[in-house]
């Protein structure tokens, strides 16, 4: 049986989101509550998890689409007998490993910028990796410059800097 998931309301206020990153791919098996995409908002970057097991039929709109409350994100084939229908999903391997001590910050700030955590040694309170540690581990010509697209949230950040920068900025 197929089922439909829509996106969620995310927050207050919030009418839309947009896909950063699919973490699943068309035809992949995922389990009950196994994150499965990375949406961003006005306010902040989630990951949404799957609202039941099965396998992924369709990916509604493709990663930096803008996506409204209640339009369709994946498209499930469900299980619906006793007997189990997939197979379960094999492990990551980044759920194996163990990784060292990191915000999810500066997992991301590695990730993109195409380093292993675990090659990176950590110079934190006991031995966490901060951001100056990736830093120092980037190559020298993985810092040029790169266009920024325009998401949510800058969108809100840039009416809140036009609004404030109608104040006058006056004391006596």
């Amino acid at each position: 049986m197929e089922r439909v998931f829509v996106l969620p309301d995310l927050g207050e206020g919030l009418e839309e989101a947009s896909v950063t990153a699919w973490l699943v791919a068309e035809g992949d098996v995922v389990e009950l509550n196994q994150p499965f995409v990375e949406v961003e908002t006005a306010k902040a970057t989630v990951e949404i998890p799957a609202p039941y097991p099965g396998r992924v039929v369709r990916l509604h709109g493709a990663a930096g689409a803008t996506l409204s409350v209640g339009a369709p994100l994946v498209t499930f084939e469900v299980e619906t007998g006793a007997g189990a229908a997939f197979p379960s999903a094999a492990p990551r391997p980044d759920e194996t490993a163990t990784l060292p001590a990191a915000s999810p910050a500066v997992r991301r700030l590695a990730k993109d910028r195409g380093l292993e955590l675990a090659s990176i040694e950590g110079t934190g309170p006991g031995g966490r990796v901060t951001r100056d540690d990736v830093d120092r581990a980037t190559p020298a010509d993985a810092g040029d410059v790169e266009p920024v697209p325009h998401t949510p949230v800058r969108r809100a950040i840039a009416r809140n800097l036009e609004e404030v920068a109608g104040i006058p900025q006056v004391t006596t």
